[in-house]
């Protein structure tokens, strides 16, 4: 299962990202992709000024990376908004084929550079937003071939 440790790490190792953002670009843009609305205000004017080039010791540079950096520490403290790598948001649907047994997901991820890839295996769904333990299970990945056409999607049992 998905242990309280599990996610200790995780918060801490984006608290660890969220301290190096200013003497890294990269990271910077990096967690930038995981505010909410990164679009306009200061967010737009610290990517442009990455894009541009700037060095990361301008101090118009780092003082937009700081307000950024509070903006991360405030969704982690108030709404424990972790990031998980190689995660994803999906919308989730029933299988209506009736094939998919109790316990069972199917997931299968378009990407426009590697084609589709099916996900087998464990995998930990969650509820958005999730407030409680319970939100979060332990799932097996399957593939079935009659419901391939589904794509960027979580598709459920009905059974169970």
């Amino acid at each position: 299962g998905v242990t309280i440790d599990d996610f200790v790490e995780l918060q801490n190792k984006a608290l660890d990202s969220i301290f190096k953002m200013k003497d890294d670009a990269e990271l910077t843009l990096l967690n930038m992709s995981l505010i909410d609305s990164p679009s306009t205000g200061i967010f737009k004017q610290v990517r442009d000024m990455i894009f541009a080039e700037q060095e990361m010791t301008d101090p118009f540079l780092r003082n937009g990376i700081e307000k950024i950096q509070k903006t991360l520490i405030r969704q982690l403290t108030e709404k424990a908004h972790i990031p998980v790598p190689s995660s994803c948001n999906l919308m989730g649907i029933w299988d209506q084929s009736g094939l998919l047994e109790e316990s069972q997901v199917f997931v299968q991820l378009s990407n426009k550079r590697s084609g589709n890839a099916i996900k087998i295996g464990p995998i930990a769904v969650s509820k958005n937003p999730c407030y409680h333990p319970g939100d979060i299970q332990l799932v097996l990945g399957v593939d079935i071939p009659d419901i391939k056409q589904l794509t960027n999607v979580i598709v459920f049992p009905v059974k169970g």
